[in-house]
């Protein structure tokens, strides 16, 4: 009877777990449902986010472009203009003040302030040279290219639509987009859990089911016992 009664115990046992799994399961798939209409609405703005592949700097360093494709052609014409100023025209800038540093530098010994003059002349010289070698840098590495100023023109539209759709800067919509990741994944885990209990109910039913089996073929035979019925087999 002490067997009978602790395996009863545990029927009992299985049988709340089941019920009360079956409850968790139930209120999380009521939940899911609910939430399932806001996921889909999620998916497609996170997929519009994404196939836009913007980065929080982009329109920065597109505006940047902007300028430098919209004005490549004044700025290579003023670079040509101030290297052929600096330094490579009769009578340059570079020329005119090399004459002077050389005639100055020859009085530099005798007085402090004619050295110092002179020093920021050597200075201004090789601040020429260099200015010069950036003028003609500039000069190679900027191009009027319609083409580049089109597709840029084109992706700062792009952006600028998205802005106004969803009232946000980029920055703003980067920590939106990385909100919708977490509330997706928050209800995949959500779902993942509600097939763990079902493991876990359906677990716990078939022990619930062994244990009253059990408990009947034990009755049957404490009965035949009773009234001497023979064995059970």
């Amino acid at each position: 009877m002490q067997i009978l009664k602790k395996k009863r115990e545990r029927y009992y046992k299985y049988f709340s777990e089941v019920n009360r799994l079956e409850e968790k399961i139930t209120s999380l798939k009521e939940e899911n449902l609910q939430k399932k209409e806001k996921s889909e609405l999620y998916k497609y703005l996170l997929k519009e986010l994404e196939n836009l592949n913007f980065a929080v700097d982009e329109e920065t360093n597109l505006h940047k472009q902007l300028n430098l494709l919209s004005n490549a052609k004044d700025i290579i014409q003023c670079c040509s203009e101030l290297e052929n100023s600096l330094i490579e025209r009769d009578n340059s800038i570079y020329d005119e003040l090399k004459i002077l540093f050389t005639r100055i530098q020859n009085y530099e010994k005798d007085d402090k302030r004619i050295k110092d003059t002179s020093l920021s002349l050597e200075q201004a010289l090789f601040n020429i040279s260099d200015a010069t070698a950036g003028a003609r840098d500039i000069q190679n590495n900027i191009y009027v290219d319609e083409v580049a100023l089109a597709k840029v023109d084109k992706r700062l539209s792009e952006l600028s639509i998205i802005k106004e759709k969803y009232k946000m800067d980029l920055s703003s919509l980067e920590l939106y987009k990385n909100r919708i990741k977490e509330y997706l994944s928050f209800t995949k885990n959500q779902s993942l859990d509600i097939v763990k209990l079902e493991k876990m109910k359906s677990s716990a039913f078939d022990k619930m089911v062994k244990l009253a089996d059990s408990l009947s073929t034990k009755s049957v035979y404490l009965q035949k016992r009773q009234f001497g019925e023979g064995e059970l087999y």
